[in-house]
């Protein structure tokens, strides 16, 4: 509806990442994805086509140029300034230091900001924000698929359905891909869903404190058992 890429991006990257890691029924799915592919080629409006198109042809898209040039930009923050420029100094720092190195015409010295969350981290915050951010991302989708692992395993047992975790691990592989073409760092949707993670850890029992609780609980009562025995 947009004509967003880098929102087209996400949905594919969401829905290869459910029907490689979760689906069943892997044959179905790939018929599945072949349908919906050739119904966006014969329902989508031209201009649709021709937005996607420019995904590989950036020579001529000054869109894609802005992005390729603030991306060269960031990696040179983060190579003079190792720790970054500061938060929510990307584009004065860019306008200020590093504008240039594209065919952009007059809008070459405009102050851009970072177009993607992964490059304003590294510029703003240095390789260690960097770090963090992709720590984050990996490590909430890893805790998601781990709890759908064990709710699966519980079966008519569990407190929440699979579907829950599932969903959030695709959320948050959407937002990354996203994320690369998008410079909403400050926006809340990764903290909500990495919110919501958390939560549904706690009602699964995945959350470390609460597991070691449950093993001390149940050492002290087996001593407590065996303090109180006949010899």
């Amino acid at each position: 509806g947009t004509s967003s890429r880098g929102g087209s991006l996400g949905v594919i990257a969401a829905v290869l990442f459910y029907w490689w890691f979760m689906s069943g029924r892997r044959a179905l799915g790939v018929v599945v994805i072949f349908v919906a592919l050739l119904g966006v080629l014969a329902l989508a409006p031209s201009s649709y086509l021709t937005r996607m198109s420019g995904i590989s042809n950036t020579s001529e898209d000054t869109s894609a140029q802005a992005r390729i040039t603030t991306w060269k930009a960031s990696m040179k923050m983060a190579i003079d300034y190792p720790l970054g420029v500061g938060a929510g100094n990307f584009a004065s720092a860019y306008g200020r230091y590093y504008l240039g190195g594209a065919n952009l015409g007059s809008a070459q010295n405009r102050w851009f900001s970072a177009h993607s969350i992964f490059f304003r981290t590294l510029g703003e915050y240095g390789y260690v924000g960097l770090g963090l951010l992709l720590w984050l991302i990996i490590s909430t989708v890893i805790d998601n698929m781990k709890m759908r692992a064990k709710l699966i395993a519980q079966g008519a047992a569990a407190k929440i359905p699979d579907a829950w975790p599932s969903i959030l691990a695709m959320a948050v592989v959407a937002f990354a891909v996203c994320g690369t073409f998008l410079g909403g760092l400050s926006y809340p949707h990764l903290f909500l869903l990495c919110g919501l993670t958390v939560a549904t850890k706690r009602i699964v029992g995945l959350v470390d404190g609460e597991e070691k609780g449950k093993r001390s609980r149940r050492r002290a009562t087996v001593v407590s058992r065996n303090s109180g025995a006949a010899p």
